[in-house]
């Protein structure tokens, strides 16, 4: 008897453990030169990614929407499963009638290299019976440099599948390609495209393709409908996200306003407070 409430206890001391550490999941990643956080359990998403010692990244997350209902991100759902090794994780939430799984695998260069690339693959699911008017965000939050004020991006083109992200001062690029084109996107000022997107509306992105020199941010939408389970009912987005050091020009060229990123698409951390 005493034996049986041992074990009992003891299990139940194992089941609170685990479900207190799947509580707050923060899993960093390593590789060489880099490290890349991510926080599965809040808005803040991929928080920190380091080169060579220096931030490069404020945030990067997910938003949905089902049909017209309002944008949440995707913290909000459920996590029913995540694991990771040194430099890959995996992450899938679940809400009422789909599923998002989503992968990160991190690839360092030599230390004092200037290299380093994430990439993502992101898989959207109907689990249910019926079709699915299905919306997928994704926001971007570079800080290249370890600094904000000289950043500028382009999203080329007038249906991007790429956006090119530039500090100046720093001789930084942050290139990021995704292999589903976007059916829209936007270019914006801190904070106003994550603003919009924690509006509590049923957004659409306004196909804004460059902001900058200062604190940019740019966000990529995909908009499909999901066949029921079973019937060809899923979505499938890649993303690599490259960050490299590069020579930096002469100063008249470093200026990075509304038309591109000029010649350079060729080749500390935010002073604001985290919630």
């Amino acid at each position: 008897m005493k034996r049986s409430l041992i074990i009992g206890l003891a299990m139940i001391l194992l089941l609170w453990g685990l479900g207190s550490a799947f509580a707050t999941p923060l899993v960093t990643l390593t590789n060489k030169n880099s490290t890349f956080a991510v926080d599965l359990g809040s808005q803040e998403g991929a928080y920190q990614w380091l080169m060579d010692g220096t931030s490069q990244l404020f945030q990067e997350w997910f938003w949905y929407r089902v049909g017209d209902t309002p944008l949440q991100s995707i913290e909000t759902l459920t996590l029913t499963d995540y694991g990771h090794t040194k430099s890959l994780l995996e992450a899938t939430y679940s809400g009422a009638g789909f599923e998002i799984d989503i992968v990160y695998s991190l690839l360092g260069g030599n230390w004092g290299s200037g290299t380093s690339d994430v990439s993502e693959q992101i898989s959207i699911s109907n689990t249910g019976s019926s079709a699915l008017d299905f919306h997928f965000y994704m926001y971007t939050d570079f800080d290249l440099g370890g600094t904000s004020t000289l950043d500028a991006v382009q999203l080329p083109g007038t249906s991007p599948h790429e956006a090119i992200q530039v500090n100046s001062s720093k001789g930084i690029i942050g290139d990021t390609v995704v292999t589903q084109t976007p059916q829209r996107w936007e270019a914006d000022y801190y904070p106003n495209t994550v603003n919009r997107l924690n509006s509590g509306a049923p957004i659409t992105l306004n196909d804004t393709n460059a902001a900058g020199p200062g604190d940019v941010t740019w966000a990529f939408e995909w908009d499909q409908v999901l066949a029921a389970s079973g019937n060809g009912s899923s979505m499938i987005i890649g993303a690599d996200k490259n960050i490299r050091t590069v020579p930096v020009p002469e100063p008249t060229s470093l200026i990075l306003v509304g038309g591109g990123l000029m010649a350079l698409a060729g080749f500390g951390r935010k002073l604001r407070a985290r919630k």
